[in-house]
């Protein structure tokens, strides 16, 4: 190896040695900040031992040591079943589900401890499931009601872990589980223009009229997409005006003009779509809501940057822990989770959507029937936080989830920077 080359191979060890240092140092960061309990649960360890004989249910109330909140410790007796619970106060009260609570299961029965729930993030249905495996425990770790590490190994005893810090459970398994990405509080800063874009969006979303098929041409001017032939008296939008109206919000700062519509309709036929399905995509149009979105995310970058980019550059194509399916995208099942990823690893963007599923004809042929614009930050609190917007009304993620829950959906993503002025509509 030369001189040149060995200088060019220790630069880069030292890189990725600091790349690594940086990512332990957040990822401990994020652990020392997490809410801790466990002087409480050390404090009652005689109660929760305790035979289960003439036992009652209770709650009692300690100052949480190092904040102003306090702790709700619960005692609850069913039939069964015996529950301890530590809840974490927050400025809401005592949500079950607050961060950094405990929840331990005991059989009445036989006084067997059957597991223990940690809530690990503000958001519902995060948490931890720890059960005791003979002389040690498995973990398993929900984000968004989704398993994400199953049967992770941890090397002590359940009796003794129930009374250890959670610090102490990362530390045992924090070459397994990635818990910077788990425990991430994200720095609000990052997505300022995120919010200041759903912000505007939202002065002027309850004037956009839906019209059916209705977008604005390069001139501004409110036309029909298929034909464009000029709006009549009532203007408005389709959900891919809606969308490109959004876009717009950018590029005619940028341009002083609008995205062409004819740019916008063109179809990659060697780059998506399959020999089976061609001809029904002449005239049933199948990838509409795909060409439209890529072709839109495309469009503003390009006069962004000046260069020329390809058809798929925008996609979503990967994301931690899920496999991207070709022109389909992902599960919108899965979709809470897959925009807490990306919120995480690449702050600042939102994301252009088109749902899509097989329809039961024959042949069978997948169309893009669907588009909507998607806005995932952190507050000001740490909590994550995603907004809906589509042309239909702005609804809840859980709403959005529920009505395509068998369907996918594809993204491409769209960096929140620049000015960003959206056109009245009159």
């Amino acid at each position: 190896m030369d001189k040149k080359n060995l200088i060019f191979c220790l630069l880069f060890c030292l890189e990725a040695l600091f790349l690594f240092g940086n990512t332990l140092e957040s990822q401990n960061q994020n652990i020392l900040l997490f809410p801790e309990n466990y002087e409480i649960r050390q404090q009652l360890k005689d109660e929760l031992l305790e035979p289960l004989l003439d036992i009652r249910s209770r709650a009692q109330y300690f100052p949480l040591w190092g904040t102003q909140y306090r702790v709700k410790y619960e005692k609850l007796v069913t039939n069964n079943d015996v529950f301890y619970s530590f809840i974490n106060e927050t400025k809401q009260g005592f949500p079950r589900d607050s961060r950094g609570s405990f929840t331990i299961k005991r059989d009445r029965a036989n006084g067997m401890f059957r597991w223990m729930k940690i809530a690990i993030r503000q958001e519902p249905y995060c948490y931890l499931k720890i059960t005791p495996d003979e002389r040690r425990c498995v973990l398993d770790l929900y984000l968004f009601n989704i398993l994400l590490y199953r049967k992770i190994v941890i090397p002590m005893d359940f009796l003794t872990l129930v009374f250890e810090p959670f610090s102490k459970i990362a530390r045992l398994t924090e070459n397994v589980i990635d818990w910077q990405l788990v425990l991430n509080r994200g720095n609000a800063d990052a997505y300022y223009d995120i919010q200041n874009t759903v912000h505007e969006i939202r002065k002027l979303y309850k004037t956009i009229r839906e019209v059916d098929d209705g977008a604005q041409n390069s001139s501004g001017r409110f036309v029909f997409i298929e034909s464009g032939a000029v709006q009549g008296a009532l203007k408005g939008f389709n959900c891919s005006g809606f969308a490109k109206w959004i876009v717009d919000g950018f590029y005619v700062p940028l341009t002083h003009s609008w995205i062409d519509i004819e740019n916008l309709k063109l179809k990659h036929m060697d780059l998506r779509g399959n020999r089976w399905n061609k001809e029904y995509d002449k005239y049933r149009d199948l990838y509409f809501g795909l060409d439209w979105t890529r072709n839109l995310a495309v469009a503003l970058e390009q006069a962004r940057s000046g260069e020329s980019l390809s058809y798929e550059d925008a996609d979503v194509r990967y994301i931690k822990y899920f496999k991207y399916r070709e022109d389909s995208g992902y599960p919108v099942k899965d979709l809470k989770l897959l925009l807490y990823i990306l919120a995480t690893r690449e702050p600042g963007h939102f994301y252009l959507a088109s749902v899509n599923n097989l329809y039961p004809k024959n042949p069978l042929f997948r169309q893009h029937f669907h588009v909507a614009a998607l806005f995932p930050f952190f507050d000001t609190s740490g909590n994550f936080q995603i907004v809906v917007l589509d042309q239909h009304a702005e609804q809840s993620i859980d709403s959005f989830i529920d009505k395509y829950s068998s369907d996918f959906i594809h993204l491409v993503r769209i960096k929140a920077f620049g000015e960003f002025s959206l056109s009245a509509v009159e």
